[in-house]
């Protein structure tokens, strides 16, 4: 077998693996949110839970119920209503807008054993996947710096 054909179907295999693993990945990432959610869990409870908890923790910022149904593309009264849900369970507050009194945002709940939970499973699960790409000499992102 021709080098370059040994080549292309190994790397066609990592990649195989790779995605094997994202898949993985993503299964575990929403079953420990599906975890942390008392009551009803749709996929957009899912979503729109995972889109607040890696905001808040990971780029270290707020959001709010307008930008949530714009980036995930759900309509603004189902957000209001899971987010509502969310409040209820204190596992997010929401709060007014340090900057700008009419508007409200919506952040983890502080010190919530949820929200610590939810951050320490997730970054075990991350650095899980990461260490695999780092076998196959993928670097992406350091899960353990904010902003990532």
């Amino acid at each position: 077998m021709p080098y370059k054909r040994r080549f292309n179907k190994a790397l066609a295999l990592a990649e195989f693996q790779t995605a094997q693993e994202i898949q993985a990945f993503i299964g575990l990432f929403l079953g420990t949110l599906a975890e942390h959610f008392g009551g009803e869990t749709t996929l957009n409870h899912l979503r729109i839970g995972s889109y607040i908890g890696l905001k808040s923790l990971y780029v270290g910022d707020a959001t709010s119920n307008k930008d949530i149904a714009e980036t995930l593309g759900i309509s603004r009264p189902t957000v209001s209503r899971i987010v509502h849900e969310f409040i209820e369970q204190k596992w997010v507050r929401e709060r007014v807008h340090p900057e700008d009194g009419r508007r409200r945002i919506i952040e983890i709940m502080p010190g919530h054993p949820a929200s610590d939970r939810f951050e320490r499973d997730f970054r075990r699960l991350l650095n899980t996947l990461l260490k695999r790409y780092e076998e196959h000499g993928i670097i992406i992102l350091d899960p353990n710096k904010p902003g990532f």
